[in-house]
């Protein structure tokens, strides 16, 4: 037997980015990324307190990703996690996915961890990495990047 709670609320997007990356089909250069998150945040007057990043776990896509991540906020680095850590990839819905799962943490004022994680990348030096379930992290505006192959990419803000 489930129970099952229906709890009302209203977000609204308060910015958007859509980019591409023509660098390579599989492997991006990074500047799509930073365009996309760049243009998510012009309309954004409140600063970004959670990324929910693509994170598929690959080195390459990582490494770029953290690296358009640090260009784009430099020493103000929000927290980060991956929910793919998670779930695993969807493919095609990742992106729904990763964008339901931020509105829940949003609502719920928590930020789920990455898991699985033995040794950081270099990479990630200067990142606030979550790594375990942050309870109470106040969050007031987050972040859901999707990046696909071709780097189409696309960022919301709620």
């Amino acid at each position: 037997m489930h129970l099952l709670v229906v709890q009302k609320f209203t977000l609204k997007i308060v910015g958007y980015g859509a980019t591409s990356d023509g660098y390579d089909m599989v492997a991006p250069s990074g500047e799509g990324a930073e365009r996309c998150m760049k243009q998510a945040m012009a309309t954004v007057d409140t600063p970004i307190d959670y990324i929910n990043v693509h994170g598929t776990s690959t080195p390459v896509g990582d490494v770029k990703e953290l690296g358009a991540i640090k260009n784009v906020f430099g020493d103000k680095i929000p927290a980060i996690s991956s929910t793919k850590s998670m779930t695993g990839h969807s493919l095609g819905a990742a992106g729904a996915h990763e964008a339901i799962y931020t509105l829940l943490m949003l609502d719920n004022d928590f930020i789920a961890p990455s898991i699985n994680i033995e040794t950081l990348d270099e990479a990630a030096e200067g990142c606030n990495i979550v790594t375990e379930t942050k309870e109470n992290a106040g969050l007031q505006t987050v972040m859901s990047n999707s990046f696909g192959f071709w780097w189409y990419k696309c960022d919301i803000n709620f």
